[in-house]
């Protein structure tokens, strides 16, 4: 009898660990599950580079107060006082005593006054007061304004470093008006401004704002 009670009792015991044994194996299980799933769903840390992301599309646009370049298009007057002694029209020359068309415009001033580019453009053609070809207008330059357009200004000295070719910027110094020669040597001092568009002498009124700089 004693042994069969002792045999029982031995069952009871390893029942009891075995039970404690898988106890502890769910437990063990239940904790593993529970890491992974807090680790899968912890956010993911990500350190800035200090350079710039490209862009996927889905970053808002910049709200930036940059605004777009313009470009001023207008044509500033050459000169800094704006006084027109003869415009584009019939009129008596009296170098010549002769009346014909004025194909431009004069602008009065005295000898020295500063002469501007109306606007952007490069050199064509340059003749200063030193050479031959001035006895009939004195120093003059050729620009083209761009869109066809290019505008002859005489009876000035050129102003340093400005030769063919030169890129010239609106509201530049181009010269200084000099004494008139040749046709006009019995006017005031004067610039004489032409403009041709496409080739053909059209009235400077055409472009000019007469603004003044």
């Amino acid at each position: 009898m004693k042994n069969q009670e002792t045999k029982k009792s031995k069952k009871k015991v390893l029942l009891y660990y075995l039970i404690l044994a898988a106890c502890l194996l769910i437990i063990a299980a239940v904790t593993i599950t529970v890491i992974f799933t807090v680790k899968g769903s912890a956010p993911r840390l990500s350190v800035d580079s200090g350079q710039e992301q490209p862009d996927d599309g889905e970053n808002p646009p910049d709200d930036g107060d940059d605004e777009p370049t313009t470009v001023d298009t207008s044509f500033l007057a050459p000169v800094k006082t704006v006084s027109v002694a003869n415009v584009f029209e019939f009129f008596h020359n009296e170098t010549l005593d002769w009346y014909y068309l004025h194909e431009g415009f004069d602008f009065a001033g005295s000898i020295g006054d500063e002469v501007y580019a109306m606007q952007n453009g490069k050199v064509l053609e340059v003749v200063y007061d030193t050479d031959p070809a001035s006895v009939l207008f004195s120093g003059y330059l050729v620009i083209d304004h761009g869109n066809n357009v290019v505008a002859t200004y005489k009876f000035i000295d050129i102003a340093d470093g400005i030769g063919r070719g030169s890129e010239i910027t609106r509201g530049q110094l181009i010269g200084r008006l000099s004494p008139p020669t040749g046709t006009e040597a019995f006017a005031d001092a004067h610039l004489h401004l032409e403009i041709r568009e496409d080739g053909e002498l059209v009235d400077p009124e055409t472009f000019l704002e007469i603004i003044g700089k």
